[in-house]
């Protein structure tokens, strides 16, 4: 069952898939990278791959999309994980996106306040833990447990440390499996990313992710 629709983001700046739920018996990532996006560009599709840990398997889903227009940046990252068989161990299963957004504007920086919402949707034996990173800053870390449906936002402006012309935005969510979940278990959780401000097209009906950027010159 599709249960979990989760934002889940190669992390370019984290060279390591860390546990950031506690010590598991294997552990497997599933991670891409978009087409770097410039102004008034933009990338999509779906990612799509089985991961293997230990003994077990999932399958791995990820529909994604991302943009730079005059409202900002932003990211829809749309990933669910799902046991194909029982599992028979505690089994992390990652998901890394990361998407770069460039500008050709002389001396131009994404500085700004970025904000994450990101929600789970976790059946029972599942927990689930993600962050934004934005050139190499991570957002709050979001935990919870399932069963059930969750919402978690976080938020920090950055300032310095960013490279002129471009901004790395990184995603990683760490889907934790217990021994003995049976077939089609899972989470997921829906995701748009920075944004000068919220486009109507980026404000999504139930679960969505969102992180928001101010700019104060053009792209």
């Amino acid at each position: 069952m599709n249960l979990f629709s989760s934002r889940l983001f190669h992390v370019v700046g984290l060279a390591l898939s860390i546990p950031l739920l506690g010590m598991c018996d294997f552990s497997t990532t599933a991670s891409f990278t978009g087409s770097p996006v410039g102004y008034g560009g933009s990338t999509s599709g779906t990612y799509t791959t089985t991961a293997t840990a230990g003994s077990d398997t999932f399958n791995v889903s990820v529909p994604y999309s991302a943009g730079y227009n005059s409202n900002g940046t932003y990211i829809n990252f749309f990933p669910t994980v799902t046991s194909i068989g029982t599992t028979s161990a505690v089994d992390d299963v990652f998901v890394d996106y990361t998407q770069t957004f460039t500008s050709s504007v002389p001396s131009s920086y994404f500085y700004g306040t970025y904000g994450e919402t990101i929600p789970y949707v976790l059946s029972s034996g599942v927990s689930a833990s993600g962050y934004l990173s934005v050139g190499g800053t991570d957002l709050a870390t979001i935990s919870f447990t399932g069963p059930g449906s969750y919402v978690g936002t976080g938020s920090q402006t950055i300032s310095s440390g960013l490279t002129e012309g471009s901004v790395t935005e990184e995603y990683q969510i760490e889907f934790v499996f217990q021994s003995g979940d049976a077939p089609g278990t899972g989470g997921s959780s829906p995701a748009p990313e920075p944004a000068q401000i919220i486009p109507a097209a980026l404000t999504l009906t139930g679960f969505g992710l969102v992180a928001l950027r101010r700019r104060k010159q053009r792209p």
